[in-house]
This record gives C-alpha cells, sequence and structure tokens, in this order.
C-alpha cells in the first residue's frame, strides 16, 4: 500500500469578516482550539501521514453519493412545470487525487429548466474546499450561489448556501431556498 507524507504549508485565505471569519477559524463551538470541524477534516486530509489510494477512492466515492443525493432532492423540489435533467459531467481530477495516482471521475452536474428552457445548473467545483466537505456552484440569471457541505467527512450531509459575493452569510439548502432562487 502506497502511503505519503505531504511536506507543504497551506495558506488560508479567509473572505470572511468579523464573527464569521471567528466562526470559521473556530468552528460551531466557539472555543479557541485550532483548527476543528469540516475545516480540520480538510487539514488533516491534505497533511495526514497515512492517506492511501484507497482512503482517496473512498473519498471521490462519497462525494459522488452526496451529490446524487443533493440533486435527487433539489429535483424533488421544484415548482410546477420545471423538471431536471442530468447535465454534462465535469471532470473531476484534483490535486490530491493526481498525487496518489486515482483516475479522473466523471461527476454529474444537474440541469433546471421550466417551460421556456434552461434556467439554472448545478455543477461540482470541488470536494478537498477548506472551511467544507465539498462545494457544487448553482448560476441562475448571471447569479451565483456557492453550495457547501458543512459536515465532517462521511458523515450526513449538511448542505449550505450563499450568494458568491456574500460567501459567509449562508442558510440551509431547503425546497424554500431553492424555490426563491428560481423566482
Amino acid at each position: 500500500m502506497r502511503r505519503t507524507v505531504l511536506k507543504r504549508r497551506l495558506a488560508l485565505h479567509i473572505r470572511c469578516s468579523g464573527t464569521a471569519a471567528v466562526r470559521i477559524m473556530r468552528g460551531s463551538t466557539g472555543k479557541a482550539e485550532g483548527w476543528n470541524g469540516s475545516m480540520g477534516t480538510v487539514l488533516e486530509d491534505v497533511t495526514s501521514e497515512t492517506i492511501d489510494v484507497a482512503y482517496i477512492r473512498r473519498r471521490v466515492d462519497d462525494w459522488e453519493e452526496r451529490l446524487g443525493a443533493l440533486f435527487a432532492a433539489v429535483g424533488g423540489w421544484l415548482p410546477e412545470g420545471w423538471e431536471a435533467r442530468a447535465g454534462a459531467p465535469v471532470v473531476m481530477d484534483e490535486e490530491l487525487m493526481r498525487k496518489f495516482g486515482v483516475e479522473a471521475k466523471r461527476m454529474p452536474t444537474l440541469e433546471l429548466k421550466d417551460r421556456a428552457g434552461p434556467v439554472a445548473k448545478l455543477v461540482p467545483r470541488g470536494l478537498w474546499i477548506i472551511g467544507s466537505n465539498g462545494r457544487v456552484d448553482l448560476k441562475r440569471d448571471g447569479r451565483h450561489y456557492l453550495i457547501v457541505d458543512m459536515a465532517d467527512n462521511f458523515e450526513a450531509p449538511d448542505w449550505q448556501a450563499a450568494p458568491a459575493e456574500q460567501r459567509c452569510t449562508r442558510e440551509a439548502v431547503t425546497e424554500d431556498w431553492l424555490r426563491r432562487i428560481l423566482r
């Protein structure tokens, strides 16, 4: 089994200010004990001495399953007259995958259409995202939303979304949230 030690320093750029940045840096408990929550899981992934090919594949497979479940939920929440269709897949080929020789993988996208045609698209952007357990972008009429899973690795997803320009003002991804975005 191939194991690699990653010895690269990480530069973190936090685009939040005030209490939102403190919440991200300290986690939900508010304790200043260093990185914790999902922030820690990404840092652990990229700095772990025991990370291996099987672990990377397991994370990629878990990401694909979570995407499928998110897309199914979104499809079920659409207003009458709308439909969800699989869009053109995107290739996932992240740095950790390349580092461990894990083959690139095609990931699903989702297009949301009303009677007039395509309206919105959900596209996975990355799994190893500092501060979350993966990110999906939703674009609609020039508006851009970031949907992130705030759960720890291999836990039930906690999908939250925010406008790209206000990424620290997240709210739960729900049917109500989706319908407001689609208006």
